[in-house]
């Protein structure tokens, strides 16, 4: 998992990454570029009993202006 030196942005704005341009920020967004990242990450979100949101393409997908209070 990428933390902030390389795959976590602060406060990114999830309209970036739908197709619908619709969103505002994330409390946390990570960037996994394997599957042993993103397992990892899925976990440390879980143990900290934080809420988690997982996407990929962005299509079919609509966020709230005011952002979502979760590691995206």
């Amino acid at each position: 998992m990428s933390d902030g030196a390389s795959g976590e942005a602060p406060s990114p704005l999830l309209s970036a990454h739908t197709t619908m341009r619709v969103g505002g920020p994330a409390s946390r967004f990570v960037v996994a570029d394997t599957v042993d990242e993103l397992v990892d990450a899925v976990r440390l979100v879980d143990d900290a009993g934080e809420p988690l949101g997982v996407f990929s393409g962005g299509s079919n997908l609509v966020v709230a202006d005011e952002g979502v209070d979760a590691t995206v």
